[in-house]
């Protein structure tokens, strides 16, 4: 089976690399004492990442330069956890960047001092993060705190999602709507907050707006294998109304095309079709009504592509008669 894409990962550069957006994060969550210290209109992104390859599969990253208020340059490093569940060693991780950056520094000139590193980890997973920020808490110091000294001591910035209420959660709106999306990308509760969280788009006006609109869009409907897609028009609509069958077009056809691709559409390679047939059944009951035994009969014995011409075809049903009408055409019944 294709191994599926990490959206999240995907997702998450594409928005905080915004300069503008990773100020307004800065500017929010992390502790007043770090920002007053920092310049935040020099922020601007940094290509280089120092990710191990064989880790990417759990973290990412984002570099930014920044300069102090007093002082030289220093740098923000997003270390982005997209795993579920915490990992105890990001603090590692973190170290492990910090070195090579700083290989590469002493590289370009030996004199300098090595460049200050500000780790932020991004933490998106619904279980709390139960694990100590400081790398020391990794080591075993076999009861004596008097060779603490000898051992490497920093603190990673935890930016821990699941701890925050949606009240708690500040900045502009496509911050926000970037950080409510990302905590509830992994909750049953997604489809009942989405409406909510789509209202914020219409703080952003003109195309950039709904780009982002467009760009959220398409993240649930890769990252989240069951979402309801009747829900996510109802949501765009909010956002955007009258556009929302553009949009949502837009949306499934380019879904549709990367399902096929990556064998991972309604679950069909992963043995749930089960699933999908259920959630078919939803929309369609949402949409239209509930069904009667010999149309629903007739639905269930779709085979795997009508299935997924008719999760398209759905969003323009008015009436009971129109999935009749779909359904001669399509199954010759």
């Amino acid at each position: 089976m294709p191994e599926r894409k990490n959206y999240h990962d995907a997702f998450f550069k594409e928005v905080m690399s915004n300069p503008k957006t990773a100020r307004d994060f800065l500017q929010n969550y992390l502790p007043t004492a770090v920002v007053s210290a920092l310049d935040l209109p020099t922020l601007a992104p940094v290509k280089d990442s120092f990710v191990d390859a064989e880790l990417q599969e759990h973290f990412s990253d984002l570099l930014f330069r920044i300069k102090l208020k007093q002082g030289d340059e220093a740098y923000i490093f997003f270390l982005f956890e997209h795993k579920s569940s915490p990992d105890k060693w990001a603090a590692w991780q973190v170290l492990r960047y910090e070195v090579r950056h700083w290989e590469q520094e002493t590289r370009n000139d030996e004199s300098k001092k090595l460049s200050l590193i500000i780790p932020i980890v991004f933490y998106h997973g619904q279980a709390r993060w139960n694990f100590d920020t400081r790398f020391s808490a990794l080591i075993d110091f076999g009861g004596r705190e008097d060779l603490r000294e000898y051992a490497p001591e920093f603190r990673i910035y935890l930016y821990d999602l699941s701890r925050y209420a949606d009240e708690e959660i500040k900045g502009a709106a496509i911050l926000r709507i970037l950080l409510l999306v990302m905590k509830y990308v992994f909750s049953k509760h997604l489809d009942e907050k989405l409406k909510d969280i789509y209202k914020m788009f219409r703080e952003v006006r003109g195309s950039r707006g709904t780009d982002y609109l467009v760009t959220v869009s398409t993240y649930l409907l890769k990252a989240v294998q069951y979402i309801d897609r009747q829900e996510l028009h109802e949501a765009i609509a909010v956002a955007r109304p009258g556009k929302e069958d553009v949009i949502m077009g837009t949306l499934t056809q380019e879904w549709l095309q990367e399902g096929k691709e990556q064998g991972i559409l309604l679950g069909i390679q992963q043995g749930r079709q089960e699933e999908a047939l259920r959630m078919t059944l939803r929309q369609l009951e949402r949409k239209i009504g509930a069904l009667d035994t010999k149309t629903q009969k007739r639905v269930q014995a779709l085979a795997t592509e009508q299935l997924e011409e008719l999760g398209l075809a759905l969003f323009d049903f008015k009436t009971k008669a129109d999935l009749i009408t779909w359904l001669r055409n399509h199954s010759g019944k």
